[in-house]
């Protein structure tokens, strides 16, 4: 019963990086039957032939097991940066708030491209010229196929764009920012390029 109700939040927020929050009833549940097809295997209550199944959960285990024993220095990194964060609160989203509001109007269009970018546009007041999924829904190459090609034909007077730690890996978009447009400005922590059409000038 907690699985399927976990699974209901998935089925609303279909993405494969939230299946890791649902899955985990079905992994507890799978080893509860690998232990039970064995001890029933044991007691030849059961072909041995059931040993498949338990071969095969044993089998994901495993590889799952290896993946986030090498992926581990990553988790590692989050957790050093968190705790760095709780107890050095960092400044840098409200000094770069202070560059987005500075360098633009509120209530108007302006492309932002950067972490954060939900909260940016909230507190600027600012509005996406372009449509489509925010930046981290953005993982399909579909999406950014669409978000290039919009872009291109739009052509935002305003656009903002994260580098160094406020980056956002999304390279397609970056290469069509960088081919039609020049920046202007760059915050003092040098973490945001305020970017201009090249045609404008």
């Amino acid at each position: 019963m907690l699985g399927f109700g976990l699974f209901v939040y998935y089925e609303g927020r279909s993405h494969e990086l939230n299946l890791y929050h649902v899955i985990w009833p079905a992994i507890i549940l799978s080893a509860m039957i690998a232990d039970n097809l064995i001890r029933k295997i044991r007691l030849k209550l059961v072909s041995s032939t059931h040993m498949v199944f338990v071969s095969i959960i044993f089998s994901i285990f495993l590889i799952s097991t290896t993946v986030l024993m090498l992926s581990s220095h990553i988790y590692f990194k989050r957790m050093i940066q968190s705790i760095t964060y709780i107890s050095h609160p960092n400044q840098l989203p409200e000094r770069e708030l202070e560059f987005i509001k500075a360098n633009t109007l509120a209530n108007s269009k302006c492309l932002l491209w950067m972490k954060n970018q939900a909260s940016y546009y909230a507190e600027a007041k600012l509005s996406s010229p372009i449509m489509g999924p925010g930046i981290v829904e953005t993982l399909l190459a579909s999406d950014a196929d669409l978000l290039n090609k919009q872009i291109e034909e739009v052509m935002p007077s305003c656009v903002i764009l994260g580098i160094d730690s406020s980056e956002y890996n999304s390279y397609i978009i970056y290469n069509t920012l960088l081919k039609n447009y020049e920046v202007v400005k760059v915050n003092p922590e040098k973490t945001l390029l305020l970017l201009k059409p090249i045609s404008s000038n």
